[in-house]
């Protein structure tokens, strides 16, 4: 979590497998989805006085068409909040619906390719939910192969887990197998399982029977649809059992399919050695692992104090060119989850009411409705910059910013020159 007053990054937990957490279930109407970790921040119901930024990861492929999604949070006592805004209300559980064209003034997501940002000042829990609109609508599964580090019996375990791809089920699944003695034998894939009610099966081939045997009566396993679809299953995972002809055969080579019946699928060639090859555990550490946060340099997500005041006191204002906080955020494209359908009479009103005094009615066309969060603020640019810094964490590109800011066509040519002593 991102306390932009202070810079400060707030470590939240999270709960990938809220079964496990029963006063955290999460209840799930019709055919909707938990499409990211249930991310705690506390204590909860505490009050701030500006918003902080909650980073969630999720597993959705993001699109308008294709899905329906809510942001949910939890109350103090334990239930899933209704949003307090009425045209909110008829939806239940929902403090916000994204692609909404009515307004939010309380929260704020933007969605990302595989993250999701959430303004809040009010702490809790949250989590992300879909809804399919569609049977294109697909969530993206993780797929990891664990084997046994030392093998001590005939037998030998080729475990297949099917996760939610997210950093926080891949670090769940991780710890889980230090403790089983596990380890990766293959390069994770991605495999995007659509809502077509399809389960997924996985097999293997091609397992030399000269060496090894398969233990598996059927040719196939399968996990139903909807015990991925859900989202709130623990370890999701298929086991194949091989047996080893001879005590001394180390060497392992056959092919493992991974598909959802008319759907997606993913191959895997295994051929390795059970006794001493290791050469996917780094892949999995950098993987699992976050990086260290820039603080200072070109590569830092942390704006310098100056620098930011400057933009903020020349992008604030209105202006009648365009060269203002609205334009920023386009170029910085917090606009690319719109709002589905055409704007009515009244949204037009509610955005022409956002102009402020001495916005000139032919000047930039407002921000969309569910944009009007950043316009409720005292200063919608601090907003912007703050959701830069979140989405940048821990590596930024202040270049890249200053090129957005110099494109908006302000007068103002020194805006980001500042002497070393002034960051």
């Amino acid at each position: 979590m991102l306390c932009p007053a202070l810079g400060l990054v707030w470590v939240t937990d999270t709960f990938p497998s809220p079964p496990v957490f029963p006063h955290l279930r999460l209840p799930l109407a019709g055919c909707q989805t938990l499409l990211s970790p249930i991310v705690s921040c506390g204590p909860p119901g505490v009050l701030l006085t500006r918003p902080v930024i909650l980073a969630m990861d999720h597993c959705g492929e993001p699109s308008p068409d294709s899905w329906s999604l809510r942001l949910k949070k939890q109350s103090c006592e334990g239930s899933w909040e209704v949003s307090e805004e009425p045209t909110h209300a008829p939806e239940g559980n929902d403090v916000l619906h994204l692609g909404e064209d009515a307004p939010s003034h309380l929260y704020y997501c933007q969605l990302e390719a595989s993250a999701c940002y959430v303004f809040t000042e009010q702490l809790g829990r949250f989590a992300l939910v879909g809804e399919a609109l569609s049977v294109a609508a697909a969530k993206r599964l993780k797929l990891l192969l664990f084997a046994p580090v030392a093998c001590t019996s005939l037998e030998y375990n080729i475990r297949v887990y099917c996760l939610h791809d997210t950093h926080d089920a891949l670090k769940e699944v991780v710890q889980l197998e230090k403790q089983l003695g596990g380890q990766l034998i293959q390069e994770p894939r991605v495999l995007h399982f659509k809502d077509s009610y399809h389960n997924l099966r996985l097999s293997i081939h091609d397992v030399p029977s000269s060496l090894w045997k398969s233990k598996l009566l059927v040719s196939y396993q399968e996990i139903p649809f909807y015990h991925i679809w859900n989202g709130t299953q623990q370890y999701l995972h298929c086991t194949f059992t091989l047996e080893r002809v001879s005590p001394s055969t180390s060497d392992l080579a056959c092919k493992l399919w991974v598909w959802q019946v008319e759907g997606d699928g993913q191959s895997f060639n295994i051929n390795f050695s059970i006794t001493k090859d290791t050469r996917f555990a780094e892949l999995l550490a950098l993987e699992s692992e976050g990086g260290v946060p820039a603080l200072v340099g070109p590569s830092a997500f942390k704006i310098p104090f100056l620098i930011r005041q400057k933009i903020i006191s020349s992008l604030d204002p209105p202006c009648s060119r365009g060269a203002d906080w609205r334009t920023l955020a386009q170029k910085l494209h917090l606009d690319r989850w719109a709002g589905r359908g055409q704007r009515g009479p009244a949204q037009a009103a509610d955005s022409a009411a956002q102009l402020g005094p001495g916005q000139a009615a032919d000047g930039p066309p407002p921000l969309r409705s569910h944009l009007s969060f950043f316009a409720s603020k005292p200063s919608p640019t601090a907003m912007i910059l703050n959701l830069w810094e979140a989405r940048h964490f821990p590596n930024g590109n202040l270049s890249q910013l200053a090129a957005a800011v110099a494109g908006l066509g302000q007068p103002d040519a020194g805006l980001f020159t500042v002497s070393e002593a002034e960051c």
